[in-house]
């Protein structure tokens, strides 16, 4: 405490005592906030994976014959038809096609959302 006195003269025990519950009911708090958030979190990410699992069981194994519609990208199907925008680069892989493809209106592309 004197180390501390000389750097802060207004320094008391009072002071740190303070300091400390605060960072007490802090960390209290912290743990309280983030243990329910994350049971909470992890029910909901359960809920969605197995959604998700069920729809993949539904779609397995049969590639779907997609018309492309009006201004739609690879990524526009990928979304409509996966769910996912993010595999558009597969689709353009199972149809022999670059990801900078351009597609029209009306062209029919195989998908599989299973991969």
């Amino acid at each position: 405490m004197a180390s501390i006195r000389r750097d802060n003269p207004e320094a008391n025990w009072g002071n740190l005592l303070t300091g400390v519950v605060i960072l007490v009911l802090i960390a209290a708090f912290s743990i309280w906030y983030f243990g329910n958030t994350s049971e909470d979190r992890g029910g909901l990410l359960n809920e969605i994976f197995n959604a998700q699992e069920t729809q993949t069981e539904e779609t397995a194994g049969t590639p779907n014959i997609v018309t492309v519609q009006a201004g739609e990208g690879l990524w526009q199907v990928a979304e409509r038809v996966c769910g996912d925008g993010e595999m558009y680069n597969l689709i353009a892989a199972e149809n022999g096609l670059s990801v900078w493809s351009e597609i029209s209106e009306g062209q029919e592309l195989t998908v599989s959302c299973n991969y």
